[in-house]
């Protein structure tokens, strides 16, 4: 379960803090123990490096009826990604998750794909450093 705790820095520490970083803080997390230089590693991959996914159903196995790729709201100006991986996944809200990404249609209410014979699927691999590139271990799919 998450939890929202109010956190204060110290008056003097917080602003040395704010004059070294110039700009705003967005995102922060506090652990209770040294993270690991892997650890942190990964923290940054999970970051910079994303996989997004959509989806089409297709009547011939070359799809050449050309249907439309589509993400969570039913079009292809979306994408499922790991930003779902939480309770509420069309809202992307919710409690975080903190296993591999699972992800049901039947949980996306405004996408709904044609029950044809062939189903295929596209990955996008981004990264915002070229010296790590995303993962991807495994796609299973219930269909």
């Amino acid at each position: 379960m998450v939890q929202s705790k109010n956190i204060l820095f110290k008056k003097e520490y917080a602003k040395q803090l704010f004059e070294i970083a110039k700009g705003d803080l967005d995102e922060y997390a506090i652990w209770n123990r040294v993270l690991s230089a892997a650890e942190v590693l990964n923290l940054y991959r999970r970051g910079a490096n994303r996989v997004r996914f959509q989806f089409r159903s297709c009547t011939s196995t070359t799809c050449a009826d050309a249907p439309a790729w589509r993400g969570p709201n039913g079009t292809n100006t979306t994408y499922f990604s790991e930003l779902y991986n939480n309770s509420v996944q069309l809202a992307q809200t919710g409690d975080a998750l903190y296993t591999v990404p699972f992800m049901l249609f039947s949980n996306f209410t405004s996408f709904a794909i044609p029950s044809n014979r062939y189903f295929q699927y596209q990955l996008t691999l981004q990264t915002d450093n070229v010296t790590y590139s995303p993962d991807l271990i495994y796609i299973r799919s219930n269909r």
